[in-house]
């Protein structure tokens, strides 16, 4: 199951499954619902800032741009 909450075409989501998850089953749920975000026009959200649980995720699907963007302001 995950929870999400969307808005302005941005996505924050939380996988909650009863038991143990492989971390590679995660991420391969995180993958799916990122990349059809994407496509629809929306965008891995961070603007709170990005969790350890999310750092992967945020690597592999915000926009390079942003990352970089956010990267030298935290700096």
């Amino acid at each position: 199951m995950s929870t999400a909450h969307l808005a302005d075409g941005n996505l924050h989501i939380s996988i909650n499954c009863e038991g143990p998850v492989s971390p590679e089953r995660h991420a391969a749920v995180e993958d799916v619902l990122y990349e059809g975000l994407r496509d629809a026009g929306g965008s891995f959200s961070a603007e709170h800032g990005v969790g350890l649980e999310k750092r992967e995720a945020y690597e592999r699907h915000a926009d390079p741009v942003k990352r970089d963007l956010a990267k030298a302001i935290r700096n």
